[in-house]
């Protein structure tokens, strides 16, 4: 609509672009097409999925952490791109939390990926975490996998990582996440493919207009002063600071070693967790208990009472549409609304409520219940009972952006209860 627009406002006169399609991207990949709009504009969609494809340009969205079901806005599920985003860059990921690949620019660089076929390009400007993140490391592992020659401009402006940063000042869109321009190139004769990554960062200080006139300056990918990038076998692209022996050392944990089959013995510990995310503290948590267990009934009198009218009303409803949304009458998660669709009721129980560090030196009683609290991850086998004991040491897990930090503690841990993302080394293990 745009582009056709645009031509109206140069020329005074209307003229329909035939390649332009209203679609939801992302429902390409799956098997049906939702009709949006017009009849014609369904047909030039159908033309297009049958079409090659070897140029994709584009600016994904990114919000990984859009996921508040109370808001029935979170990012949408889609089950063919999900899968193919799983199925790659989350299974070859070596860290244990992977939400952040559910962010849409993730989603849009799997299906552009898979869209060109043999050869093509992908630009896109993106989000930069992909760049260095650990939870991104499978990602960069198939992208090599994928492509010939990779081009990342890195222009920074990463509020979250420096607080010293003013998104509206030092970011090119004035958001508080880094921003990359992306090019992915892949060519049809490959057949032992060895990739070629390139890489440049404007300075971190400069500010929005600095950072434009750098973009005018340059206006050609071969005028930027690229540095070559040999990523080493844990898929680190950015390796300043890191020492090659560091990938010597006995590992702490390692996520496969959670299974029997692939234990490696090198590591300290084979059982370990994140902390509990319950997705609903002012639910779950309270410094005393009788309050906490008057909100933990009113909660579960509440979702009963929302599954006995969802099973005596109409079930094929959308579920999102049909809750009672006010977070004062419940939180919900995706697991509780898939408990509600299944007519699963909750009953109290006195048992479930456990002592917790919400945070450093800050106890509270937890209800801890699995499908209360929208992850326990393993700190149910860590703590399986009121009455055992254990001692754990907390450490920053993935995705930190405070500073390191060590704390040994003998209760259940809130999933940022000290630093974000906390993992959890225990020392027991109970069978």
């Amino acid at each position: 609509m745009n582009i056709e627009h645009e031509y109206y406002d140069l020329t005074g006169s209307y003229e329909p672009f035939e390649g332009i399609c209203l679609v939801d991207t992302f429902e390409l990949a799956e098997d049906k097409q939702i009709s949006l709009f017009t009849t014609e504009n369904t047909q030039r969609v159908n033309r297009q999925r049958n079409t090659p494809i070897y140029v994709i340009i584009g600016n994904p969205p990114y919000n990984a952490g859009q996921i508040n079901e109370n808001d029935n806005n979170k990012n949408r599920k889609y089950p063919t791109i999900d899968s193919r985003v799983s199925e790659t860059y989350g299974k070859d990921s070596t860290a244990t939390l992977v939400r952040k690949l559910n962010d849409p620019y993730v989603k849009a660089i799997r299906w552009a990926s898979d869209r060109i076929g043999d050869e093509g390009i992908v630009v896109f400007v993106t989000n930069d975490s992909f760049v260095n993140e650990i939870t991104y490391d499978g990602m960069r592992k198939h992208l090599e996998r994928d492509f010939d020659v990779i081009y990342i401009l890195d222009l920074g402006g990463n509020i979250r990582k420096n607080p010293k940063l003013s998104g509206t000042t030092h970011n090119v869109f004035g958001i508080q996440i880094g921003v990359s321009i992306n090019l992915f190139v892949r060519k049809k004769s490959s057949l032992n493919r060895v990739t070629k990554i390139y890489y440049q960062s404007v300075d971190e200080y400069w500010r929005k207009g600095q950072k434009y006139e750098f973009l005018d300056m340059k206006k050609f990918y071969k005028n930027v002063e690229w540095k070559n990038i040999n990523p080493d076998k844990k898929n680190h692209w950015l390796r300043e600071g890191i020492s090659d022996e560091f990938g010597t050392f006995a590992p702490i944990g390692e996520k496969e070693g959670k299974s029997s089959i692939k234990f490696n013995h090198e590591a300290i510990f084979k059982n370990f967790s994140l902390g509990v995310c319950t997705n609903r503290d002012e639910w779950m948590y309270d410094f005393q208990g009788d309050k906490l267990e008057k909100k933990v009934k009113t909660l579960i009198q509440n979702y009963n009472l929302e599954v006995s009218r969802f099973l005596h009303e109409d079930k094929t409803k959308n579920v999102d549409d049909f809750v009672n949304n006010d977070p004062k009458f419940i939180k919900w998660t995706d697991r509780l609304k898939i408990s509600l669709q299944h007519g699963e009721r909750l009953i109290y129980d006195q048992g479930k409520i456990r002592n917790s560090l919400y945070r450093p030196f800050t106890k509270k009683f937890l209800y801890f219940d699995h499908l209360l609290n929208q992850r326990r991850y393993r700190q149910q086998i860590i703590f399986p009972t009121i009455e055992v004991e254990n001692k754990i040491i907390c450490v920053p897990g993935i995705g930190n952006r405070k500073e390191f930090g060590c704390l040994a503690i003998d209760h259940i841990a809130a999933l940022d209860f000290a630093f974000e993302k906390a993992q959890c080394f225990p020392f027991y293990t109970y069978n």
